[in-house]
This record gives C-alpha cells, structure tokens and sequence, in this order.
C-alpha cells in the first residue's frame, strides 16, 4: 500500500512570519519519495516543479521547508491550508 502525501510549504527564510514573500510554495510528497511543488509567488504562481524529494525542492529554493501537521502553520499561507494539514 502507498504512504498518503504528506503536505509542506517552502517559506522564504529572511521574510518575516506575515511578510510579503513570505510564502515561496506548497507541496506534497510522491510515492517513491519525490516532491511535487506549486509556485506561490507574484509572477510564478502556479508554475509546477517536480523534485528527487521535499528537501532538494527546499534547496532549489533556498527556502525553509514546513511540514503540514508537523510544525505550526506559519501565516501568509493558502486560505485551505487548515485542510492540508489536516488531510496530511
């Protein structure tokens, strides 16, 4: 049976918990331990980016990764992201 997604965030690690840019992506994880990740910010938004894991998408954007239901919600996130954390 395939482990459920388990859902993050990339946050911009020089932005303040509500600052602008503070959010950089959500993701989720793959089966075979991989990453996929929707681009948040002004001009990107929307953009996919699959990664080897969450923590080489973390990497590529030189940003903090936030686990859904592990560690405290930071603000500025999407408005459905008590539902992601929930479902992770």
């Amino acid at each position: 049976m395939l482990p459920l997604p388990a859902t993050f965030a990339l946050r911009n690690p020089t932005a303040g918990r509500q600052g602008t840019g503070a959010l950089l992506a959500i993701g989720m994880t793959l089966p075979d331990g991989g990453a996929l990740t929707v681009d948040w910010r002004t001009g990107r938004a929307g953009t996919v980016g699959v990664w080897s894991s969450p923590q080489a998408a973390a990497g590529a954007h030189r940003a903090d990764l936030v686990w859904y239901g592990r560690d405290p919600v930071p603000t500025g996130l999407p408005h459905n992201a008590g539902l992601w954390r929930t479902a992770s």
